[in-house]
């Protein structure tokens, strides 16, 4: 961890605080930070994975505007309003897929045949979706705000993970 401060379990025995390490109280407070130095590290690695998927689906968006004649553009707006939908998303929702449909939208798409979802996200804010749950159909609209999921959508999403 580059610049990060590590304790490294010994006692500093020079300075104002000589000999507290050896008290109760510092020991905990020890033990708390090197909990919390964990955590982050944790978090930083999950934030990194999320990162690298999210900018994955990001330039899947990107390349199937220029690489597939059929696709439509995904304008900025569009583009946009994509990216804040998939951030909104926990680590573990992040969809298989991404794509633009002919109208501009961007598609994004969870499961397998079978179990199947799929959300396409307008310029206007709306969240299209639909799926196919073991031959149940879900379908509907939903506004979406731009930090929180609509819990249709997201109940849909889970769906397809088990």
């Amino acid at each position: 961890m580059e610049g990060a401060v590590r304790h490294s379990g010994a006692a500093d025995e020079s300075g104002p605080a000589r000999g507290l390490a050896r008290t109760p109280a510092f020991s905990s407070v020890g033990l708390t930070v090197s909990r919390l130095l964990r955590a982050v590290e944790d978090s930083r690695i999950e934030t990194s994975y999320q990162s690298g998927r999210l900018q994955q689906l990001l330039q899947e968006l990107t390349n199937s505007t220029v690489d597939e004649e059929l696709d439509g553009q995904i304008d900025d707006a569009s583009f946009a309003i994509a990216e804040l939908f998939l951030r909104a998303l926990s680590p573990g929702d992040l969809p298989h897929e991404a794509d633009v449909d002919p109208d501009g939208e961007a598609t994004f798409d969870w499961g397998e045949p079978g179990n199947r979802f799929a959300v396409s996200v307008s310029s206007d804010w709306q969240l299209a979706y639909a799926g196919l749950f073991m031959g149940e159909i879900v379908k509907g609209t939903e506004l979406f705000l731009g930090d929180q999921i609509p819990s249709n959508v997201l109940d849909g999403i889970r769906r397809c993970q088990g």
